[in-house]
Order: structure tokens, then C-alpha cells, then sequence
């Protein structure tokens, strides 16, 4: 590098050393934990606890609290989680209100959704969305959950993780108050409609904007093999 530097000064050139950025999302999400002395994950949608246990191998150290509706796959969180006394479990849903509702259970249990599955989604992901049963769940906000966090997490420094099959934006509609209290939070946003009756990624990200918040990353979560369009993306957004 010293010799390629030196011949570049003599053309007039200075060479620089460029960063790299890390191009998985959970890489990128624990630097910018690390960047922002983020202690406390909430993580909404936590199906079997991939992504907490992503975090952890990633070195981020501080709270997570992990919601889980589906009885099934929460069993396997609360089993992932139960040697680590800074990963909180809990078995419901969140939402625009506290009330019960009904989930649709997938074949692949990490599509479950309060929505049905659009034409799309049946076309691309076949009988992985097929859903095979509905389950009685209960929702709560995350406003009713503020003294509970805070309780637990001395002074808290959040980031809010959201990944519920087409229901993020219900989850902000409850959190009114929480939310002035996220410094940074990520969205899996569908680009085509997974599911009937979803917001698209426009209104998603105009959404987001509205709450102060402005997108820091996109990371493809899928891509159409036919057409080669992205489906969906994890988004990360900031505070602004």
C-alpha cells in the first residue's frame, strides 16, 4: 500500500482507505446499537428468537424484550431465552389497542400473520403461506407496557425492532407515547403486497417519517427469482 501511495503522489493522487460497511443487517444494527449506547431491544414479532440471538452473536449485550403471540413458536423463545437474564419473554401480540384478536398460523410459522395472505404471496412462497390454522391471541400497545420496560431497563435507551407480517404500522398506532422514548428502529417493509389489505412501502416509509424518523439502511430480505424485484427489505431509520 506504501508504494502504491507513493506513485500515486506523483500523478498528483492521494490514495484513501476506505471503510467497509457491513452489509448484513444485524452486523449494521449492532454498530449502530454501539453508536447510539442503545441497552434496551424490543423486539416485536419475535417468532422463535432468530433475531435476538442474532444481536447476541453480534456481540450487543444489553436488554432485549422479545413478543411472541403464537404458542408454538413462543415455547421455542422462551426456551432460547431462559439462561439469559437480560432477555425478557412475552406471549401476546402488540397493536393499535389492547383487545383479542385472531392470528392466521402459515405452514411456515414465520409468516403468521393477523392478515391473509395475498395471490403474491401464495404464487411466490406456494404452500409455505397456506394457512393451517387461526389461534385466539391477546394484543396489548406498547404504551401499556412503558412502566414495565422502564422498570426493567434502568433508563432505557431503546431501539424498536418490528416484524409482524404486515401489522408495524398497528404497533406504532399504540405507541403514541412510547415511541418519543425510540432512538432508532428497523421495519421489514414489503415492496409487493404480502398480504391483503397491508400499507404499501410508500405509505410505510411516509409513516415513519411522520414519528421523526428517517431511513440509515435497506436490506433485501427477499427477492422475486423471477423478475429479480425486491419483495421486501429490513428498513433501519434513525431519529432526525
Amino acid at each position: 500500500m506504501f508504494f502504491f501511495r507513493i506513485i500515486a503522489r506523483l500523478f498528483g493522487y492521494v490514495i484513501i482507505k476506505k471503510k467497509k460497511l457491513p452489509h448484513d443487517v444485524h452486523t449494521y444494527v449492532v454498530n449502530l446499537l454501539n453508536q447510539l449506547s442503545v441497552n434496551c431491544v424490543v423486539d416485536v414479532g419475535a417468532n422463535k428468537g432468530q433475531y435476538a440471538k442474532a444481536l447476541r452473536d453480534n456481540g450487543y449485550t444489553g436488554h432485549i424484550f422479545s413478543f411472541e403471540p403464537v404458542k408454538e413458536n413462543y415455547m421455542t423463545l422462551e426456551k432460547n431465552a431462559c439462561k439469559d437474564p437480560k432477555w425478557h419473554t412475552f406471549c401476546f401480540a402488540l397493536g393499535s389497542k389492547d383487545a383479542k384478536g385472531s392470528i392466521n398460523i402459515m405452514n411456515k410459522t414465520e409468516f403468521s400473520s393477523f392478515l391473509r395472505p395475498s395471490a403474491l404471496f401464495e404464487d411466490i412462497f406456494k404452500d409455505q403461506v397456506s394457512i393451517n390454522a387461526n389461534e385466539a391471541v391477546t394484543i396489548k400497545t406498547l404504551d401499556s407496557m412503558h412502566d414495565e420496560i422502564f422498570r426493567i431497563a434502568n433508563e432505557p435507551r431503546i431501539y424498536l425492532k418490528m416484524d409482524t407480517q404486515g401489522y408495524d404500522l398497528e404497533v406504532l398506532k399504540g405507541a403514541s407515547a412510547f415511541i418519543n422514548k425510540v432512538l432508532a428502529m428497523q421495519s421489514e417493509v414489503s415492496v409487493l403486497p404480502l398480504y391483503d389489505g397491508m400499507p404499501d412501502y410508500l405509505e410505510a416509509l411516509a409513516t415513519f417519517r411522520s414519528y421523526g424518523f428517517a431511513a440509515s439502511g435497506f436490506f433485501p430480505v427477499a427477492i422475486d427469482p423471477n423478475s429479480h424485484a425486491i419483495i421486501e427489505f429490513d428498513c433501519t431509520m434513525v431519529r432526525v
